[in-house]
């Protein structure tokens, strides 16, 4: 009767050896393909938002939703005590925050806004990917809902800086990429080249040391599609008036590379956020 042979521990570590290298393999190539599904995934989201704002449109007058400072006939002026109450006017600032008006337009034209707004996981108002927004959103979520937060750079209608445009005394430069850009109410007109919307990509630039630039915070990165070192995205997803969501590739911006980061530079406020949405186009 033969005596039966197990593996050698040769065997065994050459067994180890092969599967590691075949992890190794396989690894990046699974890595890639969640990056692109999640691109995917986010490119989706911005449809989504292109057949509301098209909808909406159609609706009234070719118009965006107005996401000004100044509040709409009907509305309350703001107050930062009752920004519950739906009738309270809460304006749109920045880049990520929106208006009341805005708000009612995601509730009519593209998600119902509720208590998963910041957490749910397949959630068009925010790009997969994610985190430090999601992550206010998640520990007040009541100031989130109501003063409109949300996972991307939304840009039409928005009310240009004045004396009394921002109620956190960081009022943001829309400059670099255009007024226009921002400002612009309908379909159509002198800007309609410009995107509506694009992925988040932000830094901190800290007034007390203005050469460094700060992609991660406490919650972790600022940007969408994060992959350079955990801190710089790979690109960033466009959305144009006509639908098309189109993805634009980054290139590496050294902290103290200004050049670089000038021709990407879309908005900023003194001391505090560099918002980089700029790419070339036709007037």
């Amino acid at each position: 009767m033969s005596k039966k042979k197990g593996f050698t521990l040769i065997e065994l570590l050459v067994v180890i050896a092969i599967i590691a290298l075949l992890l190794s393999i396989i690894a990046p190539a699974l890595g890639k393909a969640k990056h692109i599904t999640r691109r995917m995934l986010c490119a989706s989201n911005m449809h989504q938002w292109a057949v509301g704002l098209s909808a909406y449109a159609l609706d009234n007058k070719n118009y965006f939703p107005y996401n000004g400072w100044d509040p709409l006939p009907g509305y309350l002026p703001y107050d930062a005590a009752n920004v519950s109450d739906p009738q309270v006017w809460t304006p749109g600032y920045d880049v990520a925050w929106n208006s009341r008006k805005v708000q009612e337009f995601w509730r009519d034209y593209v998600m119902k806004v509720g208590s998963e707004m910041g957490t749910k996981k397949n959630n068009v108002l925010f790009c997969p990917t994610q985190v430090a927004h999601r992550t206010v959103a998640a520990a007040n979520l009541d100031m989130a809902i109501n003063q409109g937060l949300c996972g991307y750079f939304y840009l039409p209608y928005r009310q240009p800086p004045g004396p009394d445009y921002n109620w956190d005394s960081m009022s943001m430069k829309y400059t670099p990429a255009g007024i226009g850009w921002v400002s612009k109410e309908t379909f159509g007109g002198k800007f309609a080249h410009a995107p509506l919307m694009t992925d988040i990509t932000q830094a901190w630039m800290g007034a007390t040391s203005p050469e460094v630039t700060k992609w991660v915070g406490a919650a972790g990165p600022y940007s969408n599609h994060v992959t350079r070192g955990g801190q710089q995205p790979d690109g960033q997803n466009y959305m144009f008036e006509d639908g098309r969501v189109t993805w634009i590739k980054w290139t590496y911006i050294e902290d103290t590379d200004k050049s670089a980061r000038k021709l990407r530079l879309g908005a900023y406020t003194l001391g505090a956020w560099d918002c980089y949405y700029k790419v070339p186009f036709d007037q």
